[in-house]
């Protein structure tokens, strides 16, 4: 199963190793997929440090059981908060109503982030267009910190902390 071999990839960031038919590169440039035959790629990007093996089995997982209706895969991670556009009205909540959507009752409906930590995609479909996501992508949820991504000074700042992994 393609998931079990793909467990010791934590182990070596920043190298490429080819998993069966996968081969998974971490964040050297999508110029690299080219030097390889695989059908498919699992993009990982080493900002994502709390993203582990069992994120990539579940992901692969995932995609794997719905290749067929999914050209690709990307994770997310799941927002529960109150979201304006760029026209100033609510996204997610009806200022109509007497009593707002809480947040703490659940009724707000969420809202998905792509953190970055996951992609998977045909490796053809990838080098004709460049894209990590193809036109019709799976979400694969994770949990806030599980994609937590290094974007910022701040982020890297708080994840030098020890505490944090605590």
């Amino acid at each position: 199963m393609i998931s079990d071999k793909i467990a010791p990839l934590s182990l070596y960031k920043g190298f490429i190793l080819p998993v069966d038919r996968i081969v998974c590169t971490f964040s050297l440039g999508l110029w690299l997929i080219g030097f390889f035959r695989t059908d498919l790629v699992l993009w990982a990007h080493l900002t994502n440090p709390l993203t582990t093996h069992v994120h990539y089995n579940q992901a692969i997982d995932l995609f794997t059981k719905n290749i067929k209706k999914y050209d690709s895969l990307f994770s997310v991670t799941e927002v529960i908060d109150y979201f304006w556009g760029t026209n100033k009205k609510p996204i997610n909540n009806n200022l109509k109503k007497k009593i707002n959507t809480i947040l703490s009752t659940g009724k707000i409906k969420p809202l998905y982030r792509d953190n970055g930590a996951i992609f998977i995609r045909d490796h053809k479909a990838m080098l004709r267009d460049g894209r990590f996501w193809g036109k019709k992508g799976l979400m694969y949820i994770m949990k806030r910190n599980d994609g937590w991504d290094i974007n910022q000074t701040w982020d890297l700042e708080s994840c030098q902390l020890k505490s944090f992994f605590s």
